[in-house]
């Protein structure tokens, strides 16, 4: 069952977030029908966009520069699956 902007799945909540990293660009993560937009603003030089399934340090991956870059705004279209995913940026 879904609504707005959360999920339950098998009794739990699902949950996309993006965890801000101290001198890093903004993140935010917008709804979009089965998807979410995470952005940030443009530019941001030498930041990378990476995720996470839980908050493990040594988890963190990079997200491929798929992005769309319309000189104010960066962004990227990602599934709302299930279960948890954190966004960050990182330099």
């Amino acid at each position: 069952m879904s609504s707005g902007n959360y999920t339950l799945q098998g009794g739990f909540w699902g949950v996309v977030a993006a965890v801000q990293t101290p001198g890093a660009p903004l993140l935010t993560i917008t709804p979009s029908g089965s998807n979410v937009i995470v952005s940030w603003p443009s530019p941001s030089t030498g930041f990378g966009l990476q995720e996470n399934l839980g908050l493990d340090p040594a988890a963190w991956s990079a997200v491929p520069p798929t992005n769309s870059d319309n000189g104010t705004i960066k962004s990227i279209v990602v599934p709302a699956g299930p279960g948890s995913w954190f966004y960050r940026l990182k330099k």
